[in-house]
C-alpha cells in the first residue's frame, strides 16, 4: 500500500507506528520520526514550533531525496520535497 501523501489514519498506516527517533530542539521544538511496518512509511511530526520552523528529512539514506516541511500556521503544514 502507497501512502505517499495520503493521510496516514484514513490508510490505516498510522494505527500501530514505531517511533524511531525524538528530539527536542534548542528553540523548544519537537519533532519525531515515526515508521509504520504495515506500510513501510516514514514520517515527521513537529510540535511547539513557530511560524516559518522548517523541518527536513532526508529518505533512503546520505544520497536520498529530502522531504521538508514548513509552519505556516496552527493548523496547516506546507510539505515539499526537495531532489538532493
Amino acid at each position: 500500500m502507497g501512502c505517499h501523501r495520503r493521510d496516514r489514519l484514513t490508510t490505516r498506516c498510522g494505527a500501530e507506528p514505531q517511533t524511531l527517533a525524538e528530539h527536542e530542539t534548542a528553540t523548544g521544538a519537537w519533532i519525531q520520526i515515526h515508521y509504520s511496518p504495515a506500510c513501510g512509511t516514514s514520517w515527521a511530526r513537529m510540535w511547539g514550533a513557530a511560524l516559518d520552523d522548517r523541518v527536513e528529512v532526508r529518505a533512503g539514506g546520505a544520497n536520498g531525496p529530502v522531504h521538508s516541511a514548513r509552519v505556516t500556521n496552527r493548523t496547516k503544514r506546507t510539505p515539499t520535497s526537495t531532489p538532493s
